[in-house]
């Protein structure tokens, strides 16, 4: 049996891989042709951290014109680049911020006016894991998807990290070695 060596770099992604017209413009989120144009800088990363707001789930959307929530352009953002033919050897990391807004809002904005579907009253987190099985659900092309309560005083966020991009890694090469 031959053993291979294979060499892994982590880095950062820094913003200046997308164009600067998108950094301050939260409207690309929605417009799939700016999208289109730059979805293709991110071909072949290990890993995509994906952050959505819980407490985004009443919050008018970027255009003002549009009916739509943050959070529902979110999922939308979401579904665009979980499906994309771009990443099929990527893993996402999906972080939800807003937890303590949340569990507040709760009591104030109740969820099932967003999510019909949802029965848990205040309970946050039903709400959170009614969220979640909604951006689980978009995910047609089954790439794995970490999620995780992104608490800043928690370090198990930063382990999740850590232990996402090591089971990518590990995945993509027995997939190289055709052994998955």
């Amino acid at each position: 049996m031959k053993v291979r060596r294979s060499t892994f770099t982590f880095s950062v992604l820094c913003s200046e891989r997308v164009p600067p017209s998108l950094q301050a413009n939260s409207e690309f989120m929605v417009n799939r042709a700016k999208f289109r144009k730059w979805i293709h800088l991110f071909e072949g990363v290990t890993s995509i951290m994906f952050f959505a707001s819980l407490s985004d789930y009443d919050e008018p959307g970027a255009s003002s014109r549009s009916p739509r929530t943050r959070l529902i352009e979110s999922l939308n953002l979401f579904e665009a680049i979980v499906n994309s033919h771009w990443f099929l050897r990527t893993s996402i990391i999906l972080f939800w911020t807003g937890i303590d807004e949340f569990r507040t809002k709760l009591h104030e904005v109740p969820l099932v006016e967003y999510f019909p579907e949802y029965m848990g009253g205040t309970d946050a987190d039903e709400g959170a894991r009614c969220i979640r099985v909604r951006f689980l659900e978009v995910n047609r092309a089954r790439l794995p998807v970490y999620s995780h309560i992104a608490d800043v005083s928690n370090m198990l966020g930063i382990r999740l990290v850590v232990a996402a991009v090591r089971d990518t890694v590990f995945r993509n090469t027995l997939r190289t070695l055709d052994l998955l």
